[in-house]
């Protein structure tokens, strides 16, 4: 985005459909950047951001995406090692292998927002196993 002012002008900036944006820097003179964060759950669709500003505003469109869910699962041993998988969304069977002997803390999330990273409302399951574990069922809820 670029605002054509001989000095910086305070932008007013107003997403809708729960977006959270920002532009950078502000107050704007010049070249800055319009950063938007789309909440997970977002449904798809296009969005506004309206900008405001020196007497003069802007409206800039948003295109929401939606992102595949998946199931991430992680084997994690004592010592803080992990290895991870990425099955479908309905889960599935799963194997590890090579990994060495001891405990290890298992977690399988369903990633909503495709991130990778289990967020606090992404229905997890955890459990506990020491190779070689068979039948070792995780239920994400």
């Amino acid at each position: 985005m670029e605002v054509l002012s001989p000095y910086p002008v305070p932008v007013r900036v107003a997403a809708e459909g729960g977006l959270a944006a920002y532009l950078a820097p502000n107050p704007a003179q010049g070249t800055a950047h319009l950063r938007v964060r789309v909440p997970t759950g977002t449904a798809p669709g296009a969005y506004r951001v309206r900008l405001e500003g020196g007497g003069a505003w802007a409206t800039a469109e948003v295109q929401v995406k939606a992102l595949p869910a998946r199931v991430v699962l992680s084997a994690c041993s004592e010592g803080g090692a992990c290895r991870s998988l990425v099955l479908p969304p309905e889960g599935g069977p799963f194997r590890l292998e090579g990994l060495s002997p001891g405990t290890y803390r298992l977690l399988a999330f369903l990633d909503r927002d495709g991130d990778g990273a289990l967020d606090p409302e992404e229905p997890r399951g955890e459990a506990e196993a020491r190779p070689p574990a068979t039948g070792v069922r995780l239920l994400v809820r």
